[in-house]
């Protein structure tokens, strides 16, 4: 019986599906939840050795949750058919308690959710957000080995699980995808072992070179979230995000005051934001940024009209707006894609007509050359 692979969020089966196959875990990790009114609310981690769809040897009917892999995994489908016969000739003791396991499970299933949509049903909702970027902040800083010559902290993933866990009711899955987000942009490095029991690679360590920068994030969340106002600079739009990034790349040249300042010209500014990134500079792009607290000062001069501006802040600001962005993106996915710019890169790049060999972009549905049919 060959085992069934699934990629990173494939799903193995919807809550409305109607089993007829026990699932067995051999490799990999996956994640168990139910969707409601659009969103995800996460149940838990299936992992190797764990067995999916018991029920469907008791009783029919929807299943009642998804389970989708939060990593590659690999499942041996074991059909009903064959597996009932032998349940149905076992002891009758066996049978009444191998029954009685499956129903409390099925209990407990119950329990978990209900207790799980009376509170939050994304994965890392705002209240969360500071907690579980605290954690692995404090953990690290307390606990992690520093490495003076590589300038980095590490720290056990397993330690600090059950840190977070024991201490801070942390869900397990949250922390995991945290430290994903981390790595995914360069703040943490995720380390993994091969364990020979299981025979497959496992999350050993987490090596973090810039703790305080952890630390700083959750301080600037956790201040713009409980102060008053509607703390839109949270809120992250696009076009505010593209403005700043453009901003920081033009100025990374330019001094910095004591204060955190500096000054540009503004026809120049204006110039190198529409040559390098084909953006004309409006009143609106200025707005947006007051909105969320970030300004830009205009101010005329013999010279002609200054930019001003901090740049440390705008700096900072930018780093903290990718994280919040990917919080953004997996709260709506339900998980960390950490393959994104690679799939991204993948659709982009040009590609080879079939027929007669000329480069073609692979969003064209016919080569330019010969008018060949690329795509449906």
């Amino acid at each position: 019986m060959e085992p069934r692979v699934l990629k990173k969020g494939e799903k193995l089966f919807d809550e409305k599906d109607v089993l007829d196959k026990v699932f067995l875990v051999k490799s990999g990790r996956l994640t168990v939840f139910i969707e409601r009114g659009g969103k995800r609310v996460d149940l838990g981690l299936v992992t190797a050795g764990h067995v999916i769809g018991d029920k469907a040897m008791y009783a029919g009917g929807r299943v009642g949750f998804c389970v989708m892999a939060s990593q590659e995994s690999s499942i041996l489908e074991v059909p009903v058919s064959i597996l009932k016969p032998h349940l149905d000739s076992g002891h009758p003791v066996m049978k009444m308690l191998l029954k009685g396991l499956s129903d409390r499970i099925q209990e407990m299933q119950k329990t978990m959710i209900n207790g799980k949509m009376d509170g939050d049903t994304i994965p890392c909702s705002e209240r969360q957000v500071t907690r579980v970027f605290s954690v692995i902040a404090f953990y690290a800083a307390q606990s992690g080995i520093k490495d003076e010559k590589a300038n980095v902290i590490t720290v056990s993933w397993n330690a600090m699980k059950m840190f977070a866990t024991r201490m801070f009711l942390e869900s397990p899955v949250r922390l995991l995808q945290a430290v994903e987000l981390l790595t995914k942009l360069k703040h943490a490095e995720m380390v993994y072992k091969h364990d020979e029991i299981e025979d497959e690679d496992v999350l050993s360590d987490i090596k973090i070179p810039n703790v305080e920068f952890i630390r700083e994030f959750a301080d600037f969340y956790q201040y713009n979230y409980y102060k008053g106002g509607a703390g839109e600079i949270l809120k992250v739009d696009e076009t505010a995000m593209k403005i700043l990034k453009y901003t920081n790349e033009i100025t990374k040249d330019l001094e910095i005051d004591r204060k955190g300042g500096s000054e540009m010209p503004y026809e120049t500014f204006a110039n190198e934001m529409k040559s390098k990134y084909k953006m004309e500079l409006k009143p609106m792009h200025f707005d947006m940024l007051e909105k969320k607290g970030l300004f830009m000062n205009r101010k005329a001069r013999d010279a002609g009209v200054i930019l001003q501006f901090d740049k440390r802040e705008f700096m900072k600001v930018y780093t903290y707006w990718q994280i919040i962005h990917e919080i953004d993106k997996w709260n709506a996915q339900g998980f960390i894609n950490m393959r994104e710019e690679a799939e991204k890169a993948a659709a982009e790049a040009p590609t080879a007509c079939p027929e007669c060999g000329v480069e073609v972009q692979a969003a064209h549905k016919f080569c330019a050359a010969c008018g060949f049919k690329l795509a449906a």
